[in-house]
């Protein structure tokens, strides 16, 4: 028996980007979209606590949603898109 995952390139790449992101100790980080799309919901408001891996934003794109997740923990503290 084998375990395995399966993740597209762009998951793979988003799957790095988090795993570096938990390893090192930034205080200001930016949750950028991986392409142009759609802000459909956004998840947290300024000043919330949120957890490495928390859905922060829900963008679709070419007819897909993507869920874009906090890099790390802390606390919001600006939001730039609004939904729409």
């Amino acid at each position: 028996q084998f375990e395995v995952t399966v993740r597209t390139a762009l998951q793979e790449k988003a799957f790095k980007l988090l795993e570096s992101s938990a390893s090192s100790h930034h205080h200001h980080l930016e949750v950028k979209a991986p392409m142009p799309g759609l802000i459909l919901k956004v998840t947290k408001k300024v000043g919330e606590q949120v957890e490495l891996g928390d859905s922060v934003i829900i963008l679709e794109a070419m007819k897909m949603e993507n869920d874009l997740k906090s890099p790390s923990s802390g606390i919001i503290e600006n939001i730039f898109v609004t939904e729409g």
